[in-house]
């Protein structure tokens, strides 16, 4: 089965030979451009049949997706990155020694979200994000920029470093944001028709996305592609896929997947000394040959699925506390111990009153957890939509990559950077903690704000 180290060490470029003996760890091969088109065959958007048009009323979003019980919270990352330790042969003995980092130039980019389905950002602007980029203990002037418009409505912040030598930089960051649980109105929403066309940021769910469609150039595509459809039309027998409304398809989908994948391992990858450093994650198609995968390659793999039946969808990525909500009573001071990291898929609707989204989550890991077989379609199910763990997940990612031209070091950890004039020889290492925020008052006067669509 491939995975994230076998891909890293096919693109490594060999150290010095000679007295030398260690393994490598190249970085990640950089992704293409988000303005990359997408291969000839991606079916995003195949024009629905004609239809009347048709008026839901105001507020749609909100009442088809009801959020409840906001809690609003501070999520800390470090993100720690040290010149690659190898050991030297001197004397029969094994020496430890390390690469130095040494560049004229670096950016380093972390997703900032805006707002996923459940959750949004409490940022005003950029100068607002608390964060401190140290260089070998100490710190460096470096303001945060944030720079939107890629794929899936990701939003990057970007630090920059000039003329460094050293062995080792730390990032420090805090995002506040606001979680909700979830309730949907599933025959509210499955009234809601295919759209003529798609609004852009859901029509950018469709670009190759790394470690979902390839692993190394986006032509894998047009493969993986291959391999999803003729799994969508084993299953839905070749019917037309646009027959059914785009609620009831996503549910029928998500069902398939449920009974179709067996959740198996964590899927994180973690350093000698335990620390973690990013996701092993293989292809959609990969998951369809070989469905006993982790919970960040099934969800993958479900978001490949909505996207090859038309239906746009992102992953997303979380801290998530939830699990200590009902053992300590003192977490609200500071969430940890059993927290970890979790995915889901979010995929989405439109309005027919003014084609906005509607984001809609679904975990098809936790609803497994309730058998492998889900409820019968006209039942609700506890993860497509309603989401109870919801106020106690802190979203931070869209992708396991940045969706730009940067690199990490031998397995995906949402973080990014390139540097001049060239690349790195690196360990990395991410670290993530909360604390519950209090809720301003703004959000106490108004418990609507996280459903109104402006915050989205």
């Amino acid at each position: 089965m491939p995975t994230c180290i076998a891909h890293a060490a096919a693109l490594s470029l060999m150290l010095a030979a000679g007295a030398f003996a260690q393994p490598t760890k190249p970085p990640l091969t950089p992704p293409a451009k988000p303005s990359t088109p997408p291969p000839a065959g991606t079916p995003p958007v195949t024009p629905a049949p004609e239809q009347p048009a048709i008026d839901l009323g105001e507020d749609l979003a909100d009442r088809v997706l009801k959020k409840s019980r906001p809690r609003s919270w501070v999520l800390s990352v470090d993100v720690r990155v040290n010149g690659f330790r190898y050991a030297q042969n001197v004397d029969g003995k094994l020496v430890p020694g390390q690469i130095a980092l040494k560049f004229d130039t670096a950016a380093i980019v972390f997703p900032v979200l805006i707002s996923s389905s459940l959750s949004r950002s409490d940022l005003a602007d950029a100068q607002s994000l608390e964060s401190e980029l140290q260089f070998d203990g100490r710190t460096v002037p470096s303001s945060p920029q944030f720079q939107d418009g890629y794929a899936a409505g990701t939003r990057l912040a970007r630090w920059e470093m000039r003329n460094m030598e050293g062995s080792n930089w730390l990032l420090k960051l805090k995002l506040p944001m606001t979680s909700s649980e979830t309730e949907i109105d599933e025959a509210l929403g499955s009234r809601i028709p295919w759209p003529k066309d798609y609004p852009p940021l859901a029509k950018s769910t469709f670009q190759p996305q790394l470690f979902v469609d390839y692993l190394a150039k986006p032509e894998e595509k047009a493969d993986n592609d291959k391999v999803i459809q003729k799994w969508i039309s084993d299953r839905m027998k070749g019917r037309d896929l646009k027959s059914t409304p785009p609620m009831l398809l996503a549910k029928e989908l998500f069902g398939e997947v449920v009974q179709f994948v067996q959740p198996s391992g964590h899927g994180r990858a973690n350093n000698r000394a335990g620390a973690f450093e990013g996701l092993d994650l293989v292809t959609a198609a990969e998951v369809a040959r070989s469905p006993r995968q982790s919970e960040f390659a099934i969800h993958g793999f479900l978001a490949a699925v909505y996207r090859s039946a038309g239906i746009p969808a992102r992953t997303v990525y979380a801290w998530d506390v939830s699990e200590t909500k009902d053992k300590d009573k003192n977490f609200l001071e500071r969430a940890g111990g059993s927290a970890t990291l979790r995915s889901w898929v979010e995929f989405c609707l439109v309005n027919p009153r003014d084609n906005s989204e509607i984001w809609i989550p679904v975990d098809a890991v936790r609803q497994r957890k309730s058998g492998s077989r889900p409820p019968a379609l006209n039942r609700a199910w506890r993860y497509f939509g309603s989401n109870p763990d919801g106020a106690y997940l802190m979203p931070f990612a869209f992708q396991p990559h940045p969706p730009t031209t940067v690199v990490a070091h031998a397995f995906p950890a949402f973080y990014g950077w390139l540097t001049t004039p060239s690349t790195q020889y690196a360990d990395q290492s991410l670290k993530f903690s909360a604390v519950t925020a209090a809720r301003s008052s703004e959000t106490q006067n108004n418990p609507k704000r996280n459903n109104n669509p402006k915050n989205r």
